[in-house]
């Protein structure tokens, strides 16, 4: 979803620039894989082992760059999930401790080339988080669900003014009672296969969890997973769609979300003619930090 829908959408934000995703491999259509989606909440001492390939990747993609030419600017997008809501600090540190185990490894191996990838890392690249996750986004704009395919008359009478999406929470009854009981397609398949085609909305917490809700607002029985929202396509094209001024229209929302625009503002030189608010202060350029590690952390 984030490969395909976030350069359009900054390109449209961002007109004058030329925005695009970074796979897992060369020409390919994979992401990253996660460093906060395992399901439970992260730890200082014992970090997932994923966040060291994003940072190999983002330091190589900036010195020397791909094919040689490095981009204005880098940022890694994470989503924060829920079992990390409440330590967003923490995840932030976790990459900032792969960055320097990263810059120690080049002063043990190359350190010609230390100086040249702090400055690139300082000065281009930044690290932000999508709050609780990607979807988030989507329920910030009004027209959002829509876009994403989940009908009109499925959503809450009072979705778009109940809460912060970046602080996603949904007590619709209907919702929180769904056992799939109605899922046939989904019930007629093999259990190995049950398990594959899971409905999205079959799990803990679903009260706090946007890709969920969003999966049963589209939810269609006819469908092995019951639902026909996908990310790689009714999500990514809802994403590419987002309307950042309409998801940013409350001064107290979207924070992470309003500190990432305003921190690529601030790269590439331009002024955006948006709804001001508050920023994420863990990941806002705003911030003067002692020792940055990035732009922005």
């Amino acid at each position: 979803m984030e490969l395909l829908g976030v350069p359009p959408a900054l390109r449209a934000l961002f007109p004058a620039h030329e925005f695009y995703s970074i796979s897992k491999r060369p020409r390919g259509d994979e992401p990253f894989d996660s460093f906060t989606s395992s399901g439970e909440a992260l730890d200082l001492a014992s970090p997932n082992g994923n966040v060291d390939k994003i940072i190999q990747q983002m330091a190589a993609e900036l010195v020397p760059g791909r094919d040689g030419r490095a981009p204005d600017l880098l940022v890694v997008l994470e989503d924060l999930e829920p079992p990390n809501l409440h330590q967003p600090a923490v995840v932030v540190q976790i990459f900032r401790d792969a960055i320097a185990r990263h810059m120690a490894r080049l002063q043990r191996d190359t350190p010609w080339l230390v100086d040249r990838v702090e400055e690139a890392l300082r000065s281009k690249a930044s690290f932000h988080l999508a709050v609780p996750m990607i979807e988030a986004w989507l329920f910030a704009d009004p027209n959002g669900p829509r876009n994403a395919g989940a009908p009109s008359e499925r959503l809450p009478s009072n979705w778009e003014s109940a809460h912060d999406p970046e602080a996603f929470l949904t007590r619709d009854p209907v919702y929180l009672a769904d056992d799939c009981s109605t899922c046939t397609a989904w019930h007629a398949l093999l259990p190995r296969r049950k398990k594959d085609h899971s409905p999205g909305w079959l799990k803990r917490r679903r009260e706090v969890h946007p890709k969920a809700f969003l999966a049963w607002l589209c939810r269609d029985p006819a469908e092995q997973n019951c639902s026909r929202y996908r990310e790689t396509h009714e999500g990514a094209a809802a994403l590419g769609a987002l309307d950042f001024s309409a998801a940013l229209r409350s001064p107290e929302h979207c924070t992470y979300l309003r500190a990432l625009v305003e921190d690529l503002a601030d790269g590439l030189g331009e002024k955006l003619s948006l709804p001001t608010g508050g920023v994420a202060p863990s990941t806002s350029h705003r911030e003067r930090r002692a020792s940055p590690s990035l732009r922005n952390i």
